[in-house]
C-alpha cells in the first residue's frame, strides 16, 4: 500500500476505495491512514489524502 500512497501524494491525488462490511481489509485500510467516508448496505467507503 505504501507505494500507491507515495504515488498519489506525488501527484496530489486522493485514493478512494471500498471494502465489504465484514472484511478484515477494513482494519488494514484504517491502519494505513484511510478514513471512512460513508457506508452502504454491503460496503464501507474510505478515502486517503496525504
Amino acid at each position: 500500500m505504501l507505494l500507491l500512497q507515495q504515488e498519489a501524494a506525488m501527484h496530489s491525488k486522493a485514493i478512494v476505495l471500498c471494502a465489504l462490511r465484514d472484511s478484515p481489509s477494513n482494519r488494514f485500510y484504517q491502519k494505513h491512514g484511510f478514513v471512512k467516508t460513508h457506508e452502504e448496505e454491503w460496503d464501507i467507503w474510505y478515502r486517503w489524502k496525504s
